[in-house]
């Protein structure tokens, strides 16, 4: 963001426990703006590094003024990447 030094607008982290990391968001004041999951073949799709999950949860969360941004949450499954 242009003339907004030190902010980010969103910020995406893979993660291998999606429970854990959303608990801890939670402490910092982030909350649940959306939660999906999706199908995914790993043929067409070989992030991350080749996986071969077969499905993949995005949380959205959002600060809890709003001016700190969201962060998405990435969880690659069936079977999780090693």
């Amino acid at each position: 963001m242009i003339g907004c030094p030190g902010r980010f607008h969103e910020i995406s982290i893979t993660t291998a426990d999606l429970v854990a990391s959303i608990d801890f968001y939670r402490l910092l004041g982030f909350t649940i703006e959306s939660d999906a999951t999706t199908p995914r073949n790993p043929k067409e799709n070989p992030f991350p590094l080749n996986a071969p999950s077969t499905r993949t949860r995005l949380v959205i969360l959002q600060s809890a003024n709003g001016a700190g941004g969201k962060i998405g949450l990435v969880e690659f499954g069936a079977p999780t990447p090693s």
